[in-house]
């Protein structure tokens, strides 16, 4: 839209610094009205105010009236009711400490939870806010079931649907759990953003090809013909393995080369390198912002970076070596002149980098 155009066009000016202040200075707005609308909903609510517009409950009125969706209406009807009973908690709404999932889980906790049954409202919502606060929503739930006393759920649920898919329930123990998001970061290559579903399929896909393969019949079992059969494809595949495990690529046979301050392009890093850097990195992003001091650490889409470039003279050595997720691999090759940002962006993009 014409609106949309002029509002990009006027970003466009800005700088990557003022950009992200002008973000900041909306969130903070965001948060502020947020928490003036849970305030209303109280009162919406304790005066039965959509009952009398011909709502019969505040979620229809949400979500028929304000066109909420059905999981905020919930949150915020939820989250509503907790501020009721303690009003001071709207402060750590506005400074971002605590936010309405974590206000909805605890009302949903009480709901269902007979443990505090006899406690004041005000005094066990503040005792537990007092334990989420500054907590992700994963670490609140778990802050919750356990203050809760909520049952611990171990049997499995297989349910068929009507379209043919099955709906699967189960519980993992933390070191299984563990296990799982461990494999979902070493894979994050091959399955990007990928679901629990996904991860599972792609694990079992893999382990029933591996036990097909060892059911078929091994290539020194077949009668010999010399070689003659054998793939180009598989031989130079298997050259490139054994290079890549076995060769000295320090060595003066090694097919790394320097030309004039430039590395061949046909050179790789040793694996026994890969793996020294990746370990050194505990397999994390190590990107760190060099204003805040942020770490990235991320675990997903690592990549390989070199510190100074191979264009640039740089080498496959431990010291040159550092573990960036994609994210920040293509920041650096973009500040490094690699990578053209798009027309819309060059611009502002060009100024940062030369300030």
């Amino acid at each position: 839209s014409m609106t949309d155009s002029i509002a990009s066009a006027s970003m466009d000016v800005l700088s990557n610094d003022e950009l992200l202040s002008k973000l900041v200075t909306l969130v903070e707005n965001e948060r502020s009205v947020t928490q003036s609308v849970l305030v209303y909903l109280v009162q919406v609510e304790m005066r039965k105010v959509y009952a009398a517009r011909g709502y019969s409950t505040m979620f229809e009125y949400l979500t028929k009236a304000l066109g909420y969706s059905d999981s905020s209406a919930h949150r915020r009807i939820r989250a509503a009711r907790v501020l009721m009973h303690v009003p001071s908690i709207g402060a750590k709404l506005e400074d971002g400490s605590i936010n309405i999932s974590q206000l909805a889980e605890i009302e949903y906790g009480m709901k269902r939870s007979q443990k505090h049954a006899n406690s004041a409202p005000a005094d066990l919502i503040q005792e537990l806010i007092d334990k989420v606060e500054g907590h992700s929503i994963y670490e609140t739930r778990k802050i919750l079931a356990h203050e809760f006393d909520l049952p611990v759920r171990v049997h499995e649920l297989v349910r068929p649907q009507q379209d043919a898919s099955v709906r699967i329930e189960m519980t993992f123990s933390e070191e299984q759990m563990g296990s799982l998001r461990k494999a979902r970061e070493h894979l994050s290559h091959s399955l990007p953003y990928a679901s629990w579903a996904e991860l599972f399929t792609f694990l079992a896909e893999e382990q029933t090809a591996k036990f097909e393969k060892s059911l078929r019949v091994k290539p020194s079992e077949e009668p010999s013909d010399g070689g003659a059969n054998s793939s180009p494809a598989v031989v130079r595949g298997m050259t490139r393995r054994l290079s890549d495990e076995n060769c000295d690529h320090d060595a003066p046979t090694a097919k790394a080369s320097v030309r004039s301050g430039f590395v061949s392009r046909r050179s790789s890093i040793p694996a026994r390198v890969k793996r020294a850097v990746y370990s050194r990195a505990h397999h994390r992003c190590e990107y760190v912002d060099p204003v805040s001091q942020r770490a990235c650490e991320s675990a997903f889409f690592l990549e390989i970076d070199h510190i100074r470039p191979l264009a640039f003279g740089g080498d496959h050595s431990f010291e040159n070596l550092r573990v960036y997720c994609r994210t920040h691999n293509l920041l650096a090759a973009m500040q490094h002149g690699f990578t053209r940002p798009s027309r819309k962006r060059e611009s502002y993009i060009q100024r940062d980098l030369r300030n």
